[in-house]
């Protein structure tokens, strides 16, 4: 319905979503991790990127990269 609406009056929609189902339909995707962006790209490009099946399994891969990122920096410190 959603990509009707936006070809139909040659808008932009943007949606805010918990569901990956719904995610996984979106032409783009910028995934956040408390208030972080983890990622700006395709759901096709996030799922090469991560070797992931779905956008789900690639937005936990990505949140796994952060943590681990984040406790790297920390004993670094």
């Amino acid at each position: 319905l959603f990509h009707s609406i936006a070809a139909d009056r040659g808008a932009t929609l943007l949606i805010s979503s918990h569901v990956m189902d719904e995610a996984e339909r979106c032409h783009r995707l910028l995934l956040m991790r408390e208030g972080e962006i983890l990622a700006d790209d395709t759901p096709e490009a996030l799922r090469t990127r991560t070797g992931s099946e779905t956008v789900e399994a690639a937005f936990l891969h990505l949140v796994d990269e952060a943590a681990t990122a984040a406790r790297e920096k920390e004993t670094t410190r």
